[in-house]
C-alpha cells in the first residue's frame, strides 16, 4: 500500500510539473519562488488527478496571483498619491499667503520629522490626523482605484468560474479549492508597506 501511495504522489508530482509553466507570470517586483509556493500549496491541498485537474489548479493559482497583485496596486496607488494629497490638503487648510509653505512641506514631510511634526501640528489645528492625507489620497486616485476595483471583480468573476468549471469535472475538487483559494486570500489581508 506505501508503495502504491508514494507512485501516486510522484505520479502527482509529474502532472504539476508537466501543467505548471517554465517561467511563472510575475512581475519584476514580485517573487517567483512566493508564485511557485503558492501553486505548490495549491497542489499538495487539492491533489489534482490528471492533467485536466493540474491545468485547473495552474489557472487558479494564476487568478490567486492576480488577486493579491490588483490588491497590492491599490495600496501602492495611494501611496504615490500621498505628496499631492498632502499639498492638496496644506493648501485647503492654510491661508492664501502660505500656499508656497504647503509646497515645501509635503515635499520634506516623506523626509525631515521637523516637517512631518509641523504638518501633524497643521492637522491638529483642524481636528484632522495624518488618516485624513489617506482619505485625500484615495480621493484624487478615486478614477484608478476604480478601474483596479474593476479589474479586481473580473478576476474573482474569472477565479469564481474557474471553479465552476472545476466542480462540473471533479466534485470535491472545487470544495476544496474554493476553501483553499478562501484561505490564501484570506492570508493576505494585510497590504504590504511601500516607500512613498
Amino acid at each position: 500500500m506505501q508503495i502504491q501511495l508514494e507512485n501516486v504522489r510522484e505520479s502527482k508530482k509529474q502532472i504539476v510539473t508537466v501543467a505548471l509553466r517554465s517561467k511563472p507570470p510575475v512581475l519584476r517586483s514580485e517573487s517567483a519562488d512566493e508564485y511557485t509556493s503558492l501553486h505548490k500549496k495549491l497542489v499538495e491541498e487539492i491533489g489534482p488527478q490528471g492533467p485536466i485537474e493540474a491545468v485547473y489548479v495552474e489557472e487558479i493559482t494564476d487568478l490567486i496571483w492576480e488577486i493579491k497583485r490588483l490588491r497590492n496596486c491599490k495600496v501602492s496607488v495611494i501611496h504615490q498619491m500621498s505628496r499631492r494629497a498632502l499639498e492638496s490638503l496644506l493648501t485647503e487648510l492654510l491661508p492664501i499667503q502660505q500656499k508656497i509653505k504647503a509646497l515645501a512641506l509635503s515635499n520634506r514631510w516623506f523626509e525631515d520629522e521637523a516637517a512631518k511634526e509641523e504638518v501633524s501640528e497643521i492637522l491638529k489645528r483642524f481636528n484632522l490626523d495624518e488618516s485624513a492625507i489617506e482619505a485625500e489620497a484615495i480621493k484624487l486616485a478615486s478614477d484608478q482605484l476604480e478601474w483596479l476595483d474593476k479589474a479586481l471583480v473580473l478576476a474573482s468573476s474569472r477565479l469564481d468560474k474557474s471553479i465552476r468549471f472545476i466542480k462540473s469535472y471533479r466534485v470535491g475538487f472545487a470544495d476544496d479549492v474554493r476553501r483553499q483559494t478562501d484561505r490564501l486570500l484570506m492570508a493576505d489581508v494585510t497590504p504590504r508597506q511601500s516607500a512613498a
